[in-house]
């Protein structure tokens, strides 16, 4: 009888592009119950938003503060705060201490170590002096290191899902980059100027973590950054948007808001979507004038982009950074007399909750 030798070697396992791009959510990949897996990058502000002679409000996305502490420093008192820049002297404290992994680039294939990193953590401006005496411009290059004035908005990649069973919506932080504003010679915003990319760990303990566990935690309404029906970057499945909103009408799953944040009970629901339009009759058409008409027509048919609704909690003691996603709205497209789309508007809210 021969004898069998088997030899252990070590199993060295290889991910393809497609799966190491994946890897961070392959558990959706694999769940039969999430039917839909999409990507989304987009801009956000997370700063608390302080009105008055000094502050700000964002046209990228609405930010609400749900909880803000700040520890004192080690002397026991506290300096001046600029609250309108809190998130971003936060985060950019934590890149210098080097928390989080550096890479060049959104899908997290180049690693970049934090000494390039800090390397990139200054601005070239140009000042622009006349020399009264040589009747000439002098321009000088100064170098100045980027604070959180200079960062105020971040990139964000998410993957955003859809689970059939309960019927949620779901998002994972993938990715940030910190965003430096950038003009153009007329003084016009320019694409700004991405510092790099930086990846984000989810913790394990998510769904138990609430914004009192937190030094910052806040909610963004996606607005200007809201991505439109075919703007998300398909990885699993398919979901149509419009018929979703249609079946949540006809048999709501969940508490639905108006704009203004108030409930939509589920037998006034269907009433909501219908509104009254003005149409030109033209088989009425005499030649003197256009006759027109009212007609009642289901609004969800002019649905082009969805807003997602969702929680951001951060810790930099904790070394918590995640988000969580709370809530959907269908956006109607909103057009002028030319039929130019100039705006859209959130049709509904949909809470996750039941």
């Amino acid at each position: 009888m021969k004898r069998l030798f088997c030899a252990c070697l070590p199993v060295l396992t290889f991910l393809s592009p497609i799966a190491a791009q994946t890897a961070p959510y392959a558990d959706l990949m694999t769940n039969a119950d999430i039917t839909w897996v999409a990507e989304y990058t987009a801009d956000f502000t997370l700063q608390p938003q302080v009105y008055g002679g000094y502050g700000f409000e964002s046209t990228i996305n609405e930010v609400s503060v749900m909880q803000l502490s700040d520890a004192p420093p080690d002397n026991g008192l506290f300096a001046r705060q600029r609250l309108e820049a809190y998130f971003s002297r936060k985060i950019m404290g934590d890149i210098r201490k080097g928390v989080f992994s550096f890479y060049e680039d959104e899908l997290l294939e180049t690693p970049l170590s934090l000494e390039k990193a800090l390397e990139r953590m200054v601005r070239l401006d140009t000042v622009v002096t006349f020399d009264p005496e040589m009747y000439e411009e002098k321009v000088n290059i100064t170098v100045n290191n980027i604070d959180e004035d200079d960062v105020t908005t971040f990139r964000f990649r998410q993957v955003f899902f859809f689970n059939k069973q309960d019927r949620t919506f779901g998002s994972r932080l993938l990715a940030f980059a910190p965003l430096v504003a950038r003009f153009n010679i007329e003084g016009d915003p320019a694409e700004p100027r991405v510092l790099f990319w930086l990846k984000v760990e989810a913790p394990k303990n998510a769904a138990r973590v609430v914004p009192a566990d937190v030094t910052y935690a806040c909610e963004t309404k996606m607005r200007g950054n809201a991505p439109l029906l075919g703007d998300f970057r398909l990885k699993k499945g398919r979901l149509d948007f419009l018929q979703y909103v249609a079946n949540e009408v006809a048999q709501p799953s969940h508490p639905v808001l108006d704009p203004n944040f108030q409930p939509i009970g589920p037998a006034s629901l269907q009433e909501f979507v219908i509104r009254p339009d003005t149409v030109v009759d033209y088989q009425a058409y005499s030649g003197s004038e256009e006759p027109v008409k009212i007609i009642q027509r289901n609004v969800i048919a002019d649905m082009v982009s969805v807003s997602f609704v969702q929680h951001w909690f951060y810790d930099d003691r904790k070394r918590l950074f995640f988000n969580r996603l709370v809530a959907m709205a269908p956006e109607l497209a909103v057009k002028d007399d030319l039929d130019n789309l100039v705006s859209r508007e959130v049709l509904f809210y949909v809470l996750n909750n039941k």
